[in-house]
């Protein structure tokens, strides 16, 4: 620390485990952390992806591509009746204020725009994967998700969702 100091370069400390162990190393200067003490790493174990996942897996893949095609996404979401549902419920809510009741699912993903679907769609995903996890990792994605969704801009080689397929993981 006393060759490196803060003033000449940002240390990281590694392998921080315990909270007197960040606090030591707070105190000492260092500006980044990791280990431990911040999130334990867990081992998942799985056979076999359910049915309604792989239906959130397609409306991810169809929501990261370039140019959204309306009736792919369409077609998957009538496959799934929780996301269907959920859909029609939120933009017939009080919220949009719209006087005709909306119906199709076609009419639902043109009056919410490219961007709004691409958001709720990763949002609804997000959060079904989530509902046997506990709320704090899921509050803790959703909060690196708006974080890279804010940070986007500011990186010049960032895509503009941050989050982009990459279809050689097709195959």
């Amino acid at each position: 620390m006393k060759q490196y100091g803060p003033w000449k370069c940002r240390l990281l400390a590694e392998k921080v485990e315990t909270r007197e162990e960040f606090v030591a190393t707070k105190a000492a200067g260092f500006i980044y952390f990791q280990g431990y003490f911040f999130r334990r790493p867990e081992v998942l174990h799985a056979k076999d992806i359910p049915a309604n996942g792989l239906n959130y897996l397609r409306l991810l893949r169809a929501v990261s591509q370039q140019e959204i095609d309306v009736r792919e996404i369409e077609l998957i979401i009538k496959q799934e009746a929780s996301v269907c549902y959920r859909l029609l419920r939120y933009l017939n809510s009080a919220a949009f204020g719209i006087q005709n009741e909306v119906h199709s699912i076609r009419h639902a993903l043109t009056l919410l725009g490219e961007r709004e679907v691409r958001r709720w769609i990763r949002l609804v995903a997000t959060l079904t994967a989530g509902e046997k996890r506990s709320s704090e990792l899921l509050v803790s994605a959703m909060v690196r998700a708006r974080f890279c969704e804010l940070l986007a801009p500011k990186c010049p080689t960032a895509s503009p969702t941050c989050f982009s397929w990459d279809s050689s993981l097709d195959d």
